[in-house]
């Protein structure tokens, strides 16, 4: 998905309101990029923690983990609001 969306945005010859796959992911520039590659990474994180608390159980390294992702999702939604405006 980088590597296509870059080649859309920096070296096809065609504009990129005319690309198909941009489109369809909303991708109007770079930051649009940024965005949703983050959107993305914030679902796997997720994921991840719950794979790790169905695995783990209810015990402080879960607890843990999951402060821990709390803390890079919250910075990221963060970005991600400077990002839009």
């Amino acid at each position: 998905m980088i590597a296509i969306a870059n080649y859309r945005l920096f070296i096809s010859n065609k504009p990129a309101q005319e690309s198909r796959f941009l489109t369809v992911l909303g991708i109007k520039d770079f930051h649009d990029l940024k965005i949703n590659l983050m959107q993305v990474s914030m679902i796997i994180l997720v994921i991840l923690f719950l794979e790790q608390a169905v695995e783990g159980g209810a015990n402080i390294n879960t607890f843990l983990y999951g402060a821990s992702i709390a803390m890079v999702v919250i910075a990221m939604v963060w970005a991600i609001k400077s990002l839009r405006h």
